[in-house]
């Protein structure tokens, strides 16, 4: 049974002719981070929303004149076959970080942390695996690169990387797709550039 998308909703209003980060989008709507996230996520598949690369959201052209003719969005399923068709987490180093980053959006980690809480028995070369993933991740907007380093214990060291997730799409780790330098996000069906 379909109900009204109210969610989706505030988040179209709060974004309208501009291109807004998650952040400005929780101070404008005043709704849950995690919230916020489903209900653009919903707003992409509805083809109401696009995400862009440097990690703001904006309304197409559709998202517009939904919102220029006061249209109300509706959510419930799209047919039989609506849940079997969203994709599934399988476990990787890269989806068990991945939900380690979404467990606290306010939070900044390192690599190593990530490290500590994702690895698994056979799991070959993660501190690398993890840098290549992360970078990928900063440069298409999903993370922000703390200007402020995490302390190292070596007297030589500048200190460790400290990110935040700042575009928490859903629960599907978006995936490197390193031929095409682009990161493919199973949550949202988009494709981001991170050349």
């Amino acid at each position: 049974m379909s109900g009204v998308a109210h969610i989706q909703m505030a988040v179209m209003k709060a974004i309208g002719d501009q291109c807004l980060t998650m952040d400005q989008l929780e101070e404008a709507t005043e709704i849950p981070r995690r919230k916020i996230s489903q209900g653009a996520q919903g707003l992409i598949l509805g083809g109401h929303a696009e995400r862009l690369s440097r990690g703001c959201f904006r309304l197409t052209d559709l998202g517009k004149h939904s919102l220029s003719q006061g249209m109300i969005l509706k959510t419930g399923p799209k047919g039989p076959h609506a849940l079997a068709s969203r994709p599934r987490k399988r476990d990787t180093l890269r989806q068990r970080a991945w939900n380690a980053m979404r467990m606290d959006t306010r939070a900044t980690f390192t690599i190593d942390d990530l490290v500590m809480i994702s690895i698994r028995e056979g799991d070959r070369s993660p501190t690398n695996n993890l840098q290549r993933y992360c970078q990928a991740l900063h440069k298409a907007g999903y993370l922000f690169l703390s200007p402020k380093r995490a302390p190292s214990t070596k007297p030589t060291s500048n200190g460790f990387k400290r990110y935040r997730l700042i575009a928490d799409t859903g629960p599907v780790a978006p995936m490197m797709r390193t031929s095409k330098k682009a990161i493919y996000d199973h949550n949202t069906g988009e494709e981001v550039s991170y050349a």
